[in-house]
């Protein structure tokens, strides 16, 4: 009889211990927000405008020759017309694969941690090439994979078209914490 007590006892207590530890697990946290999502940053970038009256298309593309060994930093030139409008589309590219992969689509799907920077630079005057009408992320807040060129009228000129990717883990386009992901210069020229 005694040894039934010890053996229930010692049942019990494991039981409880179970209990116990199975009661102090720690749970999620609902109102935690969800891991960002991480993606390799694009090596190659391909932007091409189309004019909006002729439907001519010019395009330029710029990878990351660090990453992508073998091919030119730069290929092509955005050739602008004085006085026209273009719509612009920007495609990403994973060149550092074989084939190379089309990474476009994971910047549409993280659109809220994305934004694209335009500057025109290094010979073109300020106001001539006008940058707009990005294309939304679900906030209302610019990303710019696809955006509008407006070109003023005026002399023949050249410089560059300076595109940066930031990507903002927060989702907060406004803060000043966000990584580089594309920081690529691409020639220009207006006729």
């Amino acid at each position: 009889m005694k040894q039934y007590f010890i053996h229930t006892a010692v049942i019990a207590l494991f039981s409880l211990s179970a209990i116990f530890t199975s009661g102090c697990k720690k749970e999620d946290n609902p109102a935690d927000a969800p891991p960002a999502l991480e993606h390799a940053p694009p090596t190659t970038i391909v932007v091409t405008l189309t004019n909006a009256a002729t439907g001519e298309i010019t395009t330029a593309t710029a990878r990351d020759t660090t990453v992508v060994k073998g091919k030119p930093a730069v290929e092509g030139t955005l050739a602008l017309k004085a006085g026209a409008v273009y719509t612009g589309k920007i495609t990403l590219y994973d060149e550092s694969k074989t084939p190379a992969e089309n990474v476009t689509g994971e910047i549409e799907e993280e659109k809220d941690g994305h934004i694209f920077v335009f500057t025109v630079k290094n010979g073109i005057p300020a106001g001539r090439i006008v940058i707009g009408d990005l294309d939304k992320d679900s906030k209302g807040s610019n990303v710019g994979l696809t955006f509008k060129i407006t070109v003023a009228s005026g002399a023949a000129a050249s410089g560059m078209l300076n595109v940066v990717l930031h990507h903002h883990d927060s989702g907060n386009k406004n803060d000043n914490l966000f990584d580089i992901d594309v920081d690529q210069n691409l020639p220009l020229t207006i006729q």
